[in-house]
């Protein structure tokens, strides 16, 4: 889950819902990335066009919790899982919209939305 050493225990379940939501969009069973190796690890095992879709969601993902993260700090606000997860959506689109007449990108999009 990429554990931050200020994160409680209710922050670690909302962290494996959102990895559990982006994997099940991806077509991947539920896996639990305990440290940042983990994560890497899963990231160079895939390939293909697939592994540029990874690549996008597991950043979109690790930029969204930590906004979550600074948003717990300093703000004392939280948001659900589910409304986390939807702002990564937004953004894995965005991106992938931005690069829809990129060759290699073209096919991701309805990859992204192949599982929804």
């Amino acid at each position: 889950m990429l554990r931050l050493e200020i994160i409680s225990c209710s922050t670690v379940s909302s962290l494996e819902q959102i990895w559990h939501l982006l994997l099940h969009r991806l077509g991947f069973p539920p896996l639990i990335f305990n440290d940042w190796n983990t994560l890497i690890t899963w990231l160079l095992t895939r390939s293909g066009s697939s592994r540029t879709l990874n690549r996008i969601a597991a950043q979109a993902t690790v930029y969204n919790i930590w906004k979550e993260r600074n948003n717990r700090v300093h703000n004392s606000a939280s948001s659900p899982p589910l409304t986390i997860f939807r702002h990564i959506d937004r953004t894995i689109r965005d991106i992938l919209l931005a690069r829809r007449h990129n060759k290699r990108c073209r096919d991701l999009l309805s990859k992204w939305f192949a599982y929804s």
